[in-house]
Parts: structure tokens; C-alpha cells; sequence
């Protein structure tokens, strides 16, 4: 590995000093590295983990997760933004999605030639398309800080890759979200992987953190706190930076009837399908392959139409949660112990109420600004930055930030030296990029 050669600097040049740097480590990491460079009591400074103008979220995903990737998509229109896929063809199926939809996005992953990826890369960077749909080959190395939003349609691998890939949102410091959606066939999927690694204590090392990032997903605890925590970090709850914290509402409603029904559907139908199936009998389906498999007379069959499939679903995860249910080969579905004690009503279960809302409302995820400024010519100076930006070929960021557009739009400068008081704005800038700027403000 690299590391352990660079540990070989130490030995040959011992009076020259070193200095390592990682975007992220926890406790352990950060002593390994310590050892492989063979540090002797070096200065250890960690910046706080805390990104407070970053709104993070987390939902369960119902189906493919089109409809609530939309639903958050409204809510950054015209804003620049990630979106991260587990595979390769995803990219490709989500991108031209979007793109029928009417957003501007491109895929980006390790399969696409090089030319290709760069150029896609470079025309993102540039506000030619806002979205860019990508594996995690994308991100490391971005230089882009008006990157609005990130969001994950999968379980990502740990928690140490989800802060990395979050934290490419808001780098200028404005406001942005995050948005994971996941389910537990994410994690299935993801420890299906592990069977390809002979090392057994490197698969177990790499499970553990499958399950903490599931973990993390299904909490009800802040999620600034719980990434404070995994990187040893100390961190009051965020109080409205994230879902957990806005929405506190602590109804509880019992869902022991439900589970004995899915939980009788799987038992009557020898634990031998997934969740589709199930849910399927439950409500009545005149599938096919229900029909010719005789579901039709089973006793279960069509009692549940009191709740949509969506619905059921949700049901089924907090089932999965509490390892009730059991995912088997194939993603069939299987009894625990406890789903024993449930049947014979031994044992209750609950859920958060509002985990049953499936039509959330829109979240307030924009900390209010501290001044006011006109929003109709916010998106004409957006409009003219990007015209200069492909004019001269480099990012759009770099001729002016989000901010220094807004304070623009506020303070609304007639000449140079009212323009060189406005935040973000200096006498190079001016030179580069001032006229153009004032005949928009002042047509």
C-alpha cells in the first residue's frame, strides 16, 4: 500500500517534517495512520464535524424512489446537485428519466470513456446541466461550492462515505439538503458483496459498518449527533437541521394486527417469497403467478386493502428493522423467534406515526437569509454569470458565488463604487466582470 511506503520518509529523512491530512478518519483510522507514517507524539487538529447549512433527511423508498426524488427536485429548481446511484446502468436509466421530466442532468461513471466523463464533468461544472447522476467514481477532487444538493437513492456503504459524499452540498455556505432514501434490500444487496472476500475479518469489519449506516438511516436521533458520534465528535441535537429534529412528533401507533397478517402470509406460504408476493395476497392481486400458485384460497387472501401497497411496505421495513422478519437467499422473506410470539399475540409492535404518512409535506430546509433581496433579478444575474462562464470556459462559481449574487440583488449597485461595496465584490472581480453585472441590474 501506499501509505506503508511513505511510512519509509521518517526513516530516511528524520529531520524533516511531516504533515498528513484526510477528509475524514475516525479515532482508529487516524491512529493507523499515525503508525504507518511512524509519527512519534505529532500535533493532532481536527476540524468539528457540524455542517449547519446542511438540512439532512432520510426516507424509507417506495419502489424505484422516482416520485420522492420529484418531489425533492421541486424544491431546488434550477439548482445544482448530485445525485447518487448504485450502478452504472442506474445512471443512465435516472438521467434520461430526469431528462424527460424536463431537468437538465448527465451521467457519470467509470464505464463511460474518458472523454465523455470529462466532458460531462466540465459542462456540469459550468451550469450547462444542473444534475449530475453518478456511482461514486464522481466527487472526489470536485471543485464546485455552489453545489445546492446530494442526494442518495441507495444505502451508501458506511457512514465515513455518506459524510464524504454529503459533504460536497454547500460548500460556499448556503443553505442545501441532503436526502438518503433507502430500504433494508439495500443492505441485503450490499452483504451479498461480502461473500467475494476470503478475508473474514475484513468481510465482518466491512458488515458492521453496512449495518451502522442502516442503522443510522432508521433512527429517530438527530443525524448531526449521530455523525458527531461515529467520528468521536461531540454535538448537541441539531434542534431543525435535519428530519429527526423538525419533525419530533412522538405519536406512536400500533401495528400488531398488520404484522400478524404479513407475518401469517409468509408462514401459509412456506417463507419461500419476497415482498412483492406477499403484499400482493394481501390486498387481493389477480396476478397471474398468485393465481396459478392457488393464493387466491388462502385464508389471508385480500384482508388487507385497508392499507395501499406503499403503505404495506413501510410495515414490512419496520418489521425487517426489528429483525422479525429475516431477508433469505433471493430476498424471501423469513420468520424469527419474536415473529412467533407476535402471531400468538404475545408481543406488540409500533411505528412512528408519521413514518405512515407517505405523502409527506414540503419541509421548511432554508434557514431564513438575513436580508432581503429581489429573487426575479437573483435569476437574471444566475442567467448572466452562466453566459460569461461559457463565454470564458471556466465555472461559474468563480466569477461570483450564490451570496454575492444575492447581496447584487439586494443592494442593487448603479456604478463601480457602490458595486465594490457589495459583499464578494473586489477590484479585479470588478474589471473581469463589473459592467455586465451593472447593465443587468440597471437595463
Amino acid at each position: 500500500m501506499i501509505i506503508e511506503s511513505l511510512g519509509n520518509l521518517k526513516h530516511n529523512f528524520p529531520d524533516v517534517s511531516i504533515c498528513a491530512f484526510t477528509a475524514t478518519s475516525t479515532d482508529n483510522v487516524t491512529q493507523d495512520i499515525m503508525d504507518e507514517l511512524k509519527l512519534d507524539n505529532p500535533l493532532l487538529l481536527r476540524g468539528k464535524i457540524f455542517r449547519k447549512n446542511l438540512f439532512i433527511s432520510a426516507e424509507r423508498r417506495i419502489s424505484n424512489g422516482y416520485p420522492q426524488l420529484q418531489s425533492f427536485l421541486s424544491r431546488h429548481e434550477n439548482e445544482s446537485g448530485i445525485i447518487y446511484v448504485s450502478s452504472r446502468k442506474k445512471t443512465e436509466e435516472l438521467s434520461s428519466f430526469l431528462n424527460t421530466k424536463g431537468y437538465k442532468s448527465l451521467p457519470y461513471h467509470a464505464g463511460i470513456p474518458n472523454h465523455v466523463r470529462e466532458q460531462n464533468f466540465k459542462m456540469f461544472v459550468n451550469d450547462t446541466v444542473n444534475i449530475m447522476v453518478a456511482t461514486i467514481a464522481f466527487g472526489m477532487g470536485i471543485d464546485k461550492s455552489d453545489i445546492r444538493f446530494v442526494v442518495h437513492m441507495s444505502l451508501p456503504k458506511s457512514q465515513e462515505n455518506y459524510y464524504q459524499e454529503i459533504g460536497r452540498a454547500g460548500r460556499d455556505g448556503e443553505d442545501s439538503e441532503v436526502m438518503l432514501l433507502f430500504n433494508a434490500a439495500d443492505m441485503v444487496m450490499q452483504k451479498q458483496f461480502l461473500q467475494q472476500i476470503d478475508n473474514q475479518d475484513y468481510a465482518r469489519h466491512l458488515e458492521a459498518k453496512i449495518e451502522g449506516i442502516y442503522k443510522y438511516s432508521t433512527s429517530e436521533l438527530c443525524f448531526h449527533k449521530q455523525l458527531a458520534e461515529y467520528f468521536n465528535d461531540e454535538l448537541d441535537a441539531c434542534k431543525d437541521r435535519c428530519d429527526n429534529c423538525l419533525n419530533t412528533d412522538s405519536a406512536r401507533q400500533d401495528i400488531s394486527k398488520e404484522s400478524q397478517m404479513l407475518l401469517s402470509a409468509i408462514y401459509k406460504t412456506g417463507q419461500n417469497f419476497g415482498k412483492n408476493y406477499i403484499v400482493d395476497i394481501l390486498r387481493g392481486s389477480k396476478e397471474q403467478k398468485l393465481l396459478a400458485n392457488d393464493a387466491d384460497k388462502l385464508s389471508m387472501y385480500g384482508i388487507g386493502t385497508v392499507l395501499s401497497k406503499k403503505e404495506w411496505f413501510i410495515v414490512l421495513e419496520r418489521l425487517l428493522e426489528l429483525k422479525i422478519i429475516l431477508m433469505g437467499e433471493y430476498s424471501t422473506l423469513k420468520l424469527s423467534e419474536d415473529a412467533v410470539k407476535i402471531l400468538k399475540s404475545l408481543m406488540s409492535v409500533d411505528i412512528k406515526s408519521s413514518r405512515l404518512d407517505v405523502d409527506k409535506k414540503v419541509k421548511k430546509i432554508k434557514q431564513k437569509e438575513d436580508f432581503d433581496y429581489d429573487e426575479e433579478l437573483f435569476e437574471e444575474l444566475r442567467s448572466k454569470r452562466t453566459e460569461i462562464a461559457n463565454e470564458k470556459g471556466v465555472p461559474a462559481y468563480i466569477i461570483f458565488g450564490d451570496k454575492t449574487l444575492k447581496h447584487l440583488a439586494n443592494e442593487k449597485p448603479h456604478n463601480k463604487a457602490s458595486m465594490l461595496e457589495v459583499n464578494g465584490v473586489g477590484e479585479k472581480k470588478f474589471q473581469q466582470y463589473g459592467e455586465e453585472f451593472l447593465s443587468v441590474i440597471n437595463p
